[in-house]
């Protein structure tokens, strides 16, 4: 492996001056082409100084030049400083009236190299001779960076993210029937991420084309390489809530690959909070009488077939250390997992629905340790609804308990309410009743007791 942090030794005979930080070579660069490493696209230029390498990772907006060393050290190992005297990735840009920032470093024998250091776009021209091209990351297409040659006009790219590609969902939308509404979420969604990416790089660009203006910007020395295609269909025809949760419900009970790549997508860009159960709860199956009664009622799920969009979610959760079943409650339609852990202990894994699956009226709710659990009138024990990153909790004051203060204010009107995103205030009388729960007991409380705080 590369000794990539091994410490300078000031005897060893290595500059002093990074390399994009000296003076400018007595004759300018030769662009020599390009090569790919692994997801990134390295140009490169020939100089007085050795081979600098200038290269935009395609899988992520942006990353470190350290990054890109270690996947080339993976192609060309102890040799990599034959190759590139220096590496540099340039990062988001930050402020509008600023160039984006740049990282590089320097390449040494015995696979070491220079800590990370950042060098102007001004600094890098100097030693180049010459204003190297940016591609902004939601116009970072392979073939079009590889086969840029200096001189070349901006390429005219559709927009789409680096690190969110959307090639799932138009490939599952072309596969589906007239009217489907697995295909229309997936069609918007593309095309939303698309006008998105869009605007983002139109603004960018003309941000640093405006802070250009000024010669002494470091935008002056940007050269603008891609430009986003003109976006002909506006952003403005979202499905309808029941298309929506249709079409996510199609795609999440599915059990192939191009389903998953799709859910993968999601997770990336929302979290999955549209979809039917976009989160997972963790508990102890016996730290609660509600706990323990809601687990006893779980069946073994159907075996021979690859699980769901959602089981993948609860699987991941399994390690090779571990003992895991997955199981299925037939009152909400979620499934569970039950993890042993190597030490024996039991942790349970369950997908939380959107909405309770039955019409009786809130009865009671149990704040378990770290689950809510809903009891209704039926007999029926439900984990309350809840979003990706607006999580239930109580015992303080914060953004979990006015999530729940808000959730048990609408399960006490309408028990199929959604879960919540802290949209409205909550009453203040569930909210007290809540920040004031004590945290590391179980504790529950009756219909009664909760519109009595409500009313109170």
């Amino acid at each position: 492996m590369p000794n990539f942090w091994r410490k300078r030794d000031p005897h060893e005979n290595q500059p002093e001056s990074p390399v994009l930080m000296r003076a400018a070579p007595s004759e300018p660069a030769r662009f020599s082409g390009s090569r790919t490493f692994d997801d990134f696209v390295v140009l490169n230029w020939e100089t007085e100084y050795g081979t600098i390498g200038w290269a935009h990772p395609t899988h992520t907006a942006h990353t470190s030049a350290v990054s890109l060393s270690h996947a080339m050290y993976e192609h060309l190992w102890d040799y990599m400083h034959k190759a590139y005297t220096t590496l540099v990735v340039p990062m988001l840009l930050v402020n509008p009236d600023q160039s984006p920032e740049l990282r590089a470093v320097d390449l040494y024998p015995g696979g070491r190299m220079s800590e990370e250091y950042e060098p102007t776009w001004h600094q890098v021209a100097t030693v180049l001779g010459t204003a190297v091209p940016w591609f902004h990351y939601a116009l970072r297409d392979k073939k079009t960076i590889t086969e840029w040659k200096p001189g070349d006009p901006p390429a005219i790219v559709p927009a789409q993210d680096a690190g969110l590609r959307t090639g799932p969902l138009l490939e599952l939308a072309a596969d589906e029937p007239d009217g489907s509404p697995a295909a229309a979420v997936c069609l918007w969604l593309a095309r939303h991420l698309r006008c998105l990416d869009s605007a983002a790089a139109q603004r960018d660009i003309s941000e640093i084309r405006a802070a250009a203006k000024d010669p002494n910007s470091d935008c002056a020395y940007v050269r603008i390489a891609a430009v986003p295609a003109p976006v002909a269909r506006p952003d403005d025809d979202e499905p309808s809530e029941t298309t929506r949760r249709a079409g996510w419900a199609q795609i999440t009970e599915r059990r192939d690959v191009l389903a998953e790549a799709v859910a993968q997508v999601v997770l990336q860009w929302d979290g999955g909070r549209s979809w039917p159960a976009p989160d997972v709860a963790e508990f102890d199956p016996v730290s609660s009488p509600a706990a323990a009664e809601w687990t006893q009622r779980l069946r073994p799920a159907p075996g021979g077939q690859p699980p769901t969009v959602l089981e993948r979610r609860l699987l991941e959760h399994i390690r090779s250390t571990d003992h895991g079943v997955l199981l299925y409650d037939d009152a909400s339609g979620c499934s569970a997992v039950r993890r042993i852990d190597h030490l024996g202990k039991v942790t349970m894994f369950a997908s939380i629905a959107q909405r309770i699956s039955t019409v009786a009226p809130l009865s009671a709710v149990t704040l378990g340790r770290y689950t809510v659990w809903v009891h209704t009138e039926d007999g029926g024990i439900w984990l309350a609804p809840e979003l990706p990153g607006h999580g239930l909790s109580w015992g303080y004051s914060g953004g979990g308990p006015v999530a729940l203060a808000e959730l048990l204010g609408n399960l006490l009107d309408d028990i199929t309410s959604p879960a919540v995103s802290r949209k409205t205030e909550p009453d203040d009388g569930l909210y007290s009743l809540v920040e004031n729960t004590p945290k590391d007991s179980v504790t529950t409380y009756s219909r009664a007791q909760l519109l009595a705080a409500r009313t109170g």
